[in-house]
């Protein structure tokens, strides 16, 4: 499905005026509502022919088509009133609903080229809650499609499809709040987004696949509690974003598979909780992720037969891991990232057959990894940056039958590297740094 755009005056209007210009000669003008239109509750227009180009002047001329009253209307200068292609009146175009085409043609000439929608020539006696699709214009130059999805929720003045005709909106919020999003019944799944964003809660059973928003935004956004259980899989967002962006608790059980968020963010970027239980593999945001905001994810648990590639994000920004709980028969490919900011890792506790690969990064900011605990069969490789600023590896604990690769550091620059060795072998490339071995 494709999402489109529709023009919606606040349902209080008093002075919104949509302003046509650049036709010619005597007009028919219809138009596609994209909701009921609202009872009557105080005068309000159509179409008037008197605007004037960018301002409030009467410009003169007879044709408009109001509602004064409950019963009460005035089409003068207007005739051929039609509801979807037949013939109707006044009450049956202000009383019209949802997807009705409506239309109607102006017995005069457009002096100017100019005439107002929506409104009096003047920017007064709105129709409340007016929303439209749609605008088309028929003059002597052809047919002019006005597609409100043109206007990509943002925009207060563009063209018909041909860009001969003009729409420009007067009087509208300045938050973007009068453009609608709808899905039109075609296309795929894209979402453009300025406003707020968010979901329910997803629950997910049985045999099935679901595939959640892979918005543009320029806001927040947000995605509520996804509950997976069964034969599934589950894509989730992708998102490109200059907002917030975050998810609430995610729990999955059974054969499935999660392709998690790979952003290219400039504002903060959150994942929350993830249990993780059974057969699963996890994909996690990789090197796709350019982030110069905050980055950073929640605690993750995993148990079972699983694998886990951690983020190997570029970051010009914070970067955070938490603490990650690794149970059962797993490898775990930790960050590998270029990173020009702060970076730290948090504690991990490691049991059973498994495999980990510790950051290699590349680092021009500080760099930290805590506390390691390692039991059972396993390997460990730890990082062997490059590092133009500070670098510090924590206290290691190792229980059962464990190998280590040690850290080998090229330093750029003249400093001094503190090993607390044991019997350990050293391999070292200082430059002209200073070495003490305790």
């Amino acid at each position: 499905m494709a999402d489109a755009w529709y023009l919606k005056f606040p349902d209080n209007a008093t002075s919104q005026l949509v302003q046509i210009s650049g036709v010619s000669s005597s007009v028919s003008v219809g138009f596609t509502l994209a909701e009921d239109s609202l009872a009557f509750m105080s005068n309000r227009y159509i179409f008037d022919i008197r605007r004037n180009f960018n301002n409030t002047q009467d410009a003169g001329g007879t044709g408009f088509f109001l509602q004064q009253s409950q019963s009460s209307y005035d089409t003068t200068g207007i005739r051929n009133l039609k509801v979807n292609g037949l013939i109707s009146n006044a009450q049956g175009i202000f009383s019209a609903v949802e997807d009705d085409f409506c239309e109607f043609t102006v017995n005069n000439t457009v002096s100017n080229g100019v005439f107002a929608f929506g409104a009096r020539f003047n920017e007064v006696e709105s129709f409340k809650g007016l929303a439209v699709k749609n605008i088309i214009v028929t003059d002597s130059a052809g047919v002019h499609t006005i597609n409100m999805t043109d206007s990509g929720g943002t925009l207060s003045e563009f063209t018909s499809t041909d860009g001969i005709v003009t729409l420009k909106l007067f009087n509208f919020p300045t938050d973007g709040s009068q453009w609608e999003l709808y899905d039109d019944g075609t296309g795929s799944a894209d979402t453009t987004i300025t406003g707020a964003f968010s979901f329910l809660p997803f629950e997910f059973s049985g045999n099935a696949s679901a595939t959640l928003p892979q918005p543009i935004s320029n806001s927040a956004f947000d995605l509520p509690e996804l509950i997976i259980a069964g034969a599934q899989s589950a894509s989730l967002p992708q998102p490109e974003l200059t907002g917030a962006f975050s998810f609430n608790a995610l729990d999955f059980s059974g054969t499935q598979s999660s392709s998690l968020p790979q952003p290219i963010t400039n504002a903060s970027f959150e994942l929350p909780e993830f249990s993780v239980s059974g057969d699963i593999s996890a994909s996690l945001p990789d090197n796709t992720i350019t982030s110069t905001g905050a980055f950073s994810f929640a605690p993750f648990e995993f148990s079972g037969a699983q694998s886990s590639t951690q983020p190997q994000p570029t970051s010009d920004a914070a970067f955070d891991l938490p603490i990650l709980t690794l149970l059962a028969t797993q490898s775990a490919s930790l960050p590998q990232p270029t990173v020009s900011g702060a970076f730290t890792l948090p504690a991990l506790t490691i049991n059973g057959s498994m495999s980990l690969g510790i950051p290699q990064p590349i680092v021009n900011g500080s760099f930290e990894l805590p506390g390691f605990t390692f039991s059972g069969s396993g390997s460990a490789t730890f990082p062997q940056p490059t590092i133009s600023g500070s670098f510090e590896l924590p206290a290691i604990t190792v229980l059962g039958s464990v190998s280590l690769s040690g850290v080998v550091i090229n330093v750029e620059n003249s400093g001094i590297i503190i090993l607390q060795a044991g019997e350990s072998s050293i391999q070292l490339s200082a430059g002209d740094s200073l070495i003490y071995l305790h």
